[in-house]
């Protein structure tokens, strides 16, 4: 989902059910991977900006990727861990979890 290019693709991106289905599977492996790009972690604000203008994918299902891909960790700014995808705050980090899941073999270290 994050290979996607509006200068080629159009502005325009309308997903139909089936087609969002498939998308929310490709970002729970886009969201680590790119999260591993930037290093050990990342603030939520800085991913947004990175992500945004790549993904025709709604904020919801790219906020409920995040939450629910077993590779990453949310921690709040005191360390605790978000339990509830609606709680994410752009100051919030994401890091890749430290055990990993068999799948997260795809895309890297």
């Amino acid at each position: 989902m994050f290979s996607f290019d509006p200068a080629r693709e159009g502005k325009l991106y309308l997903f139909g059910e089936s087609d969002r289905i498939l998308a929310r599977e490709q970002l729970l492996d886009d969201v680590p991977r790119t999260i591993s790009g930037f290093g050990d972690a990342v603030t939520v604000g800085e991913f947004y900006q990175q992500v945004y203008s790549r993904t025709p994918s709604h904020s919801d299902d790219l906020r409920s990727a995040i939450f629910e891909s077993p590779d990453v960790e949310i921690l709040t700014e005191t360390g605790g861990t978000r339990r509830k995808a609606g709680t994410i705050k752009e100051d919030d980090i994401l890091r890749i979890s430290r055990q990993r899941s068999f799948f997260s073999t795809k895309w890297g270290s």
